[in-house]
């Protein structure tokens, strides 16, 4: 943890300590051009990229973790809501609910990271 705290900025380290109280966070190095958490329940595991990481790339994905403390509609509501329902179910794949939540995410989670 020590280690990717270098990388981050003072008010990205204020997020990690507030999410810490509610999320069991951990932070795995991996080597794909892309961040992305995962969270699930309780506990959230950031795989971040090795060569490029830094603050703002750690804020993004904490801000995810952020805005489950909200406990907001998310994709998957949206996919579950039409899998059995035929022409539908085509339309609204896993994929494109994900890239809705995820569009969703960065809306909320917007006014929050200028404010860092």
């Amino acid at each position: 943890m020590l280690e990717i705290k270098k990388n981050m900025d003072e008010s990205t380290i204020t997020l990690l300590t507030e999410l810490s109280k509610e999320f069991e966070i951990s932070f795995n190095p991996w080597d794909k051009n892309y961040n992305e958490v995962f969270t699930q329940n309780k506990k959230a595991v950031i795989n971040y990229n090795i060569k490029s990481i830094n603050t703002e790339t750690l804020a993004h994905e904490l801000l995810h973790i952020w805005l489950k403390k909200f406990n907001y509609l998310s994709s998957n509501h949206i996919y579950l809501s039409f899998v059995n329902e035929g022409k539908l179910s085509k339309i609204f794949t896993k994929y494109l609910c994900d890239f809705i939540g995820n569009y969703m995410d960065h809306y909320k989670m917007y006014p929050k990271y200028i404010n860092m």
